[in-house]
């Protein structure tokens, strides 16, 4: 279990009618049993009609025998555009342009990667807790994230 919380400004909002989609997947089967992924994705976000971040998506991941997020390697290792089934327009494309490690007070390590595409830049963080792995990312557009870095 990972307690986290997203900030979003206030003043950020999606139309009216626009819901989060939430998802579930049998990835295999084993004799451990079923291997899933659940994954949220929120509507895009704006500011007075301004889109201000593209998506919010979060997966899960069942992940038994992991112990922490360096059991997949070591960071510069990862391709995180493609290495957490996240399935955003463009992030395939994108490159990573800063990673980073960091561990909260209570000992969980994170991986972090910063990626950008030219046309969007994507935040991602991942982390193994509990024999899962959580993976978060926000899409937002470069020169958006480039005006404001810290909002993002």
């Amino acid at each position: 279990k990972i307690d986290a919380t997203v900030n979003v400004p206030e003043s950020w909002a999606t139309r009216p009618g626009q819901r989060a989609k939430s998802s579930a997947y049998v990835m295999y089967t084993d004799t451990y049993g079923p291997n899933n992924r659940w994954t949220w994705l929120s509507p895009k976000l704006s500011d007075d009609g301004v889109v201000e971040a593209n998506a919010l998506a979060l997966t899960v991941q069942s992940k038994a025998g992991l112990e922490s997020i360096e059991d997949f390697g070591a960071i510069e290792k990862i391709e995180p555009a493609r290495a957490f089934g996240f399935e955003l327009e463009g992030l395939s494309a994108a490159d990573v342009v800063k990673s980073t490690t960091r561990t909260d007070k209570g000992g969980q390590k994170y991986y972090q990667w910063e990626l950008d595409n030219g046309e969007n830049f994507f935040g991602m963080v991942a982390c193994v807790s509990g024999g899962a792995l959580y993976a978060f990312v926000i899409e937002a557009a470069s020169d958006k994230f480039k005006e404001s870095p810290s909002t993002y």
